[in-house]
């Protein structure tokens, strides 16, 4: 008998009845067994194992007219949870994740990084903090991801670049001796497109634009998250988008990344983006001016995006979560500018996840991962 793929037949069963208790609200065995053409017997031996896991329980019972009541079978959504930690040059947020990608808690707390032992030490007091205000046991928490603006290497430990932040190369082994969770390094646009990728409709191919204090990006290829070689793909703010035009973080001039950043507009409204798009709204004459060049510009850099993967494009960040009202005025743009396909520009899209998505996508990495093992 080949054991091994015995047990990788077993494992896949498990995999299967698990994930389909998890896209329902409640389930019976009976409609496990069919919905999965799996006889009641291996399915009887799949809810027990997963039982034992903690991983689901009966919820009551289906009204039925005729014969014994199916039992009803739900996810215990909170068995485990995702933490997500986003690091910014102002501000931290936390999100928590549960087993079926919902949001349990979600904060913003203004806190500059600093490249010190007592900034990782307060940060992991934040994260301490904030898992006991969700009142969940450390041992349920599956990881934090920790998402940055920056180059991240080595699986995740090491910091390649991150120049927009005061934050060390080795500011993973640095924070990993206050906190006794796993935890792990991210990209934030990588992050953010990560989450957008789980929770927009699904497609095959798709790239995410992110549009917040610096531009960067995510791409799905066949599904999967394309990183690059280097761990850099999508670093779509350091395309040149104006040749030999403003300076950008990096030292070149005409970067993307100063001319679409949201400081570009946050700037005229000091630094208060919100207020930007208020006086967008009320027709202020010099920010609407801006935000006309700001349009331009990101029409520039979506259609040469277009031009190389010929995918849906989707808006994001803090601008994308703006970006609704003026959507149709971006794909115009585009449209003008199109070689190919210049007859609608509905590939453009704005982004699903509004608030805190670099977050969510940290706390959705070890959600994913822990569902994926199932």
């Amino acid at each position: 008998m080949d054991y091994t793929n015995t047990a990788n037949i077993k494992r896949l069963n498990r995999s299967r009845v698990f994930r389909l208790i998890s896209a329902c609200d409640k389930i019976s065995k009976q409609d496990i067994a069919s919905e999965l053409s799996m006889s009641l017997p291996t399915v009887t031996q799949n809810l027990n194992e997963l039982k034992e896991m903690g991983l689901i329980a009966d919820t009551g019972s289906f009204v039925s007219t005729v014969g014994r009541r199916a039992r009803a079978i739900s996810l215990v959504s909170d068995a485990y949870v995702g933490v997500g930690l986003d690091i910014t040059r102002n501000h931290i947020a936390l999100v928590m994740l549960d087993l079926k990608n919902n949001i349990i808690k979600s904060i913003r707390k203004r806190m500059q990084p600093s490249n010190t032992v007592e900034y990782c030490q307060q940060l992991a007091n934040e994260v301490n903090t904030f898992i006991a205000d969700c009142g969940i046991e450390h041992q349920k928490v599956l990881g934090v991801g920790i998402t940055i603006p920056g180059i991240v290497v080595e699986n995740g430990t090491k910091i390649e670049l991150a120049d927009t932040v005061d934050i060390d190369r080795d500011f993973y082994f640095m924070f990993k001796d206050y906190i006794d969770i796993p935890c792990i390094l991210l990209n934030d646009a990588n992050a953010s497109g990560f989450a957008e990728f789980h929770f927009s409709k699904p497609v095959t191919d798709l790239v995410y634009v992110f549009l917040s204090n610096t531009v960067g990006g995510a791409i799905l290829l066949n599904s999967s998250m394309h990183y690059g070689t280097n761990m850099r793909a999508g670093e779509f703010g350091h395309m040149t988008l104006i040749p030999n035009g403003m300076r950008c973080h990096c030292g070149h001039l005409g970067c993307a990344d100063p001319y679409l950043c949201s400081g570009f507009l946050a700037h005229h409204c000091g630094d208060n983006l919100a207020l930007f798009f208020d006086n967008l709204k009320k027709g202020v004459p010099e920010i609407t001016e801006t935000f006309n060049t700001y349009l331009q510009n990101l029409a520039i850099l979506v259609t040469n995006i277009r031009m190389c993967l010929d995918c849906e494009i989707v808006i994001g960040g803090y601008v994308g979560s703006y970006m609704e009202d003026y959507l149709d005025e971006l794909r115009r743009l585009v449209k003008e500018r199109l070689t190919f396909g210049r007859e609608n520009a509905d590939f453009v899209k704005c982004c699903t996840l509004k608030l805190e998505a670099s977050a969510v996508g940290g706390a959705l990495h070890y959600v994913d991962k822990f569902i994926q093992s199932i």
